[in-house]
């Protein structure tokens, strides 16, 4: 039986974060938070809400925060986990398209195809996750829409058996490569990003006046160069530990 958690990770993400996680509520009841050491207030603002939040003492990365989110899955028994990004560039309504094709595909890493061209993305964003995704066919042979996309849905055995290593931002490339290494299915679902500022968010100052500010780090858009080292990262690591076998989870301790 498939049992579906939608996962969202935060850092210093305090003013979009409950307008993600209450749109996340609507398109399904079932939502976690991992706060990765926010220094903002973080999930402080989703009080009144049923949403359960485990909090990491010390900011360990996105992937340290999926794979935290991936043992508390497995504890209760859930299949699957839809991830999506707390700056709000994710629409949840958009949840819907990962639940339908999670039942159609159970056993595929579902990965958010953004349409970049359409929410206005910068030249050197595209030409960036073009450059990404053709390393990750060169390593794997074959084709993904969008390989830096954090909006994905993860058979949850999956995240507990491979032998990823990473815990940053490059976790997210590496759970494809190895993933495909693996034999497991990688399949593009189409979805549609914010383009407030690429790298900013919307803030009300109390004015009445809407200002950009920086984004946390958990709105980072990976370069040009981050995209080539993540992966090629990735690829030093050797053919032996494709297949599938328990993960260690030293890194995960704090």
């Amino acid at each position: 039986m498939v049992e579906i958690l939608i996962v969202i990770p935060v850092y210093n993400h305090a003013p979009t974060l409950r307008e993600v996680v209450e749109g996340a509520l609507k398109a399904h009841g079932r939502v976690l938070v991992v706060d990765d050491g926010s220094t903002d207030g973080g999930a402080d603002v989703l009080r009144g809400l049923p949403v359960p939040v485990i909090r990491h003492a010390r900011n360990r990365g996105k992937g340290a925060a999926i794979l935290t989110a991936a043992d508390e899955a497995g504890a209760q028994g859930v299949t699957h986990m839809v991830t999506l990004d707390a700056d709000g560039q994710h629409d949840p309504a958009e949840i819907e398209r990962f639940l339908r094709l999670i039942s159609a595909h159970p056993r595929a890493l579902l990965v958010g195809k953004r349409d970049l061209d359409g929410a206005g993305a910068p030249a050197t964003r595209r030409f960036g996750r073009a450059f990404s995704n053709f390393w990750f066919r060169v390593q794997t042979g074959r084709r993904v829409g969008d390989s830096q996309s954090g909006f994905r849905a993860y058979p949850v055995e999956l995240l507990m058996h491979l032998p990823l290593r990473e815990r940053g931002f490059a976790f997210e490339i590496e759970v494809l490569v190895r993933a495909a290494w693996a034999g497991v299915e990688v399949r593009d679902v189409d979805v549609t990003e914010d383009d407030l500022g690429y790298g900013e968010w919307a803030v009300d100052d109390g004015s009445g006046e809407v200002r950009v500010d920086d984004m946390g780090d958990y709105s980072y858009s990976p370069s040009i160069g981050d995209a080539f080292s993540s992966i090629v990262g990735v690829c030093w690591y050797s053919y032996d530990n494709w297949k599938l076998q328990p993960r260690d989870d030293d890194d995960l301790t704090d």
